[in-house]
């Protein structure tokens, strides 16, 4: 499995990002549309094709500087106000709020500050404490969410989130840039055998090197088929041997109670709301009670080509990513989603689970468990729109990038909205594997242009199988859910280029 680069996982995990996987044979689609529907079923760390789109704004076309929530926005907020938490000091580190006491946010996996985050500001890219290791870091996941029927796929738990060979931070005139590499996964990238523990369910995952993705899968030993491994209350428990990166780790986890009522059907609501297909929508569950423990996490997100060329491209997205009071009711505010996209590809999950975060000094480990309903719709591959905006420079019709000269990066008039303006460049090289990404957010949308320096772009891929990929990114929307419910929705227009590598 080879982790490329869409929303790659950088600075503090408090405005961190996640990094995207897709199997390598697939992954010169990077539509938002194929971000959204190569999710699998399980919603978990698929083998090799799943977005967790936890974090996702725009699949890999969405810019690491301003590409959604982090990775502490995966592993948990703060359970809603209304839930006492009997076992707040356990093992899962989670704090009720009631007996959260503000303090400075330091590195330790925990909510310091008690704003909903994980260790923002103070992590690094991979969610560990300390600078990224001069040989890199990993970000592992160990995810049990279980379908509606209470069962999941044994061979998805295990997934590699990000693995960073290094990262930096640039201020150029005019904009303040990120720069990612990835490099291609190494045999030894792997947590040796993971032992799941369960009072239904023991599983031996063991990791099998696949050289045709490039990297680990994770199989069970002796298990076929879909497993029922946990029930609301149920403490499971994690133990890895450990790999030649990071070492062996244990843990444990309370699962929550299940997500009872709610069915794929009933999220139909919620999926025409943001097509614009309806004017309001309805999402009721059966509360956890005083005593009930997990998060209850409602995601929507989706997209829809505008302008479709062989190597340019315009698209429209958007993405909620709520943390919800377990009230047992949620409806949008009127207007929440405007007029919604019509026709567009969409993701809609709920789920109720929860997190712990294991750090492994400059590498950490996500461990989840809970259940989750989702509901998938499909949109147009491609469309002939209006543009929302352009690339004046490169020429899209001439589109080359030079090794060892800046890119000049510029666009036409932006429509209303709130920003950020984002340029990210892409760059893929094929034969190494090896991943880089610099994404830069402009000070000054209106000024139309961004130059980026010839040594932070780096060394150009020139091959033909090589992906070089420009896009430009602007915000249209920005808006919050009102308490008691935590969340955001951003709407966003991305124009894509793909570049041909010039001659010296």
């Amino acid at each position: 499995m080879r982790w490329l680069v869409g929303a790659v996982v950088v600075g503090a995990l408090g405005c961190g990002r996640d990094v995207p996987a897709q199997d390598p044979d697939d992954r010169r689609d990077v539509s938002v549309d194929a971000a959204i529907d190569a999710g699998g079923q399980d919603g978990g760390p698929a083998d090799a094709a799943v977005i967790d789109a936890r974090a996702m704004d725009a699949g890999r076309d969405a810019s690491v500087a301003d590409a959604g929530e982090a990775l502490d926005a995966v592993v948990d907020a703060e359970v809603p106000p209304d839930v006492a938490v009997p076992d707040a000091d356990g093992p899962d580190g989670f704090i009720a709020p009631d007996a959260c006491v503000p303090a400075d946010e330091v590195c330790d996996g925990v909510d310091d500050d008690c704003d909903g985050a994980i260790d923002e500001g103070v992590a690094n890219p991979c969610g560990g404490c300390g600078p990224v290791p001069e040989t890199g870091c990993q970000a592992w996941r160990v995810e049990m969410t279980q379908d509606p029927e209470g069962t999941l796929d044994p061979n998805r738990i295990v997934a590699l989130l990000a693995g960073i060979g290094a990262y930096e931070t640039r201020e150029i005139p005019g904009g303040v840039c990120d720069a990612v590499t990835l490099p291609d996964q190494p045999m030894d990238a792997h947590l040796g055998v993971v032992q799941v523990v369960s009072p239904r369910r023991r599983l031996f995952l063991l990791p099998e090197y696949d050289a045709r993705l490039g990297g680990h899968r994770y199989a069970a030993q002796d298990v076929e088929g879909r497993v029922d491994v946990h029930r609301g209350g149920d403490v499971v428990d994690i133990e890895a041997a450990g790999g030649a990166v990071v070492g062996r780790f244990e843990g444990s986890i309370t699962a929550p109670q299940s997500l009872d009522e709610v069915e794929a059907g009933d999220l139909r609501g919620l999926l025409d709301l943001a097509r614009g297909d309806a004017d309001e929508a309805h999402i009721a569950w059966r509360p956890a009670g005083l005593g009930g423990v997990g998060t209850v996490r409602l995601f929507v997100g989706g997209s829809r080509p505008l302008f479709t060329t062989p190597n340019y491209r315009g698209i429209e997205h958007y993405q909620m990513d709520a943390v919800l009071a377990d009230d047992g009711e949620f409806s949008p505010p009127a207007g929440f989603f405007g007029a919604g996209v019509p026709d567009s590809s969409i993701w809609v999950w709920m789920a109720r689970e929860r997190a712990r975060r294991v750090i492994m000094g400059g590498h950490s480990v996500t461990l989840s468990a809970g259940q989750r309903v989702e509901l998938r719709g499909n949109g147009p591959l491609a469309a002939d729109e209006p543009h929302p905006l352009d690339l004046v420079s490169p020429d899209p019709d001439d589109a080359r990038l030079f090794e060892g000269r800046p890119l000049v990066v510029g666009w036409s008039a932006l429509p209303e909205g709130k920003g950020p303006l984002v340029v990210s460049l892409t760059l893929i090289d094929g034969e190494s594997g090896v991943t880089r990404q610099v994404a830069c957010v402009a000070d000054e949308p209106d000024v139309g242009q961004l130059v980026l320096p010839a040594d932070l772009v780096g060394a150009v891929p020139t091959g033909a199988g090589d992906l070089r990929q420009l896009s430009v990114r602007w915000g249209l929307a920005d808006e919050s859910l009102p308490e008691p419910d935590i969340g955001r929705l951003t709407r966003s227009a991305t124009v894509i280029l793909q570049l041909q590598a010039g001659e010296p």
